[in-house]
């Protein structure tokens, strides 16, 4: 995906690409990742795939815990702020929220 003069985005890139991606994964979407052959889609698979891959995914079983709810509560943010930004809702209110949790 490339920026297109005059604005907006030029996805053939994408398109170009989705039909090789697809024959591998019938899921095939944005975003992607493909390695070793294997093709990985959908934000949270691909980011649990780079953290088991790179030793980020938790040693104990609490680890892990840790690392699913901070996936989750990541997941919550970003759907929040697609709301906002895609929604016209107020993003004031969403730094206000009580759903975002005071980090000690």
């Amino acid at each position: 995906v490339s920026p297109k003069e005059g604005g907006g985005f030029d996805a053939s890139d994408w398109f170009d690409k989705k039909p090789r991606i697809k024959a591998k994964n019938p899921l095939a979407n944005l975003p992607y990742i493909e390695d070793d052959g294997v093709v990985i889609t959908q934000s949270n698979a691909c980011f649990m795939y780079l953290a088991n891959k790179f030793g980020l995914s938790g040693v104990t079983s609490e680890d892990r815990i840790d690392v699913d709810q901070l996936l989750c509560e990541i997941m919550d943010l970003r759907n929040n702020l697609v709301k906002m930004f895609y929604g016209g809702g107020d993003l004031s209110e969403l730094m206000t929220s009580s759903q975002i949790p005071k980090l000690d």
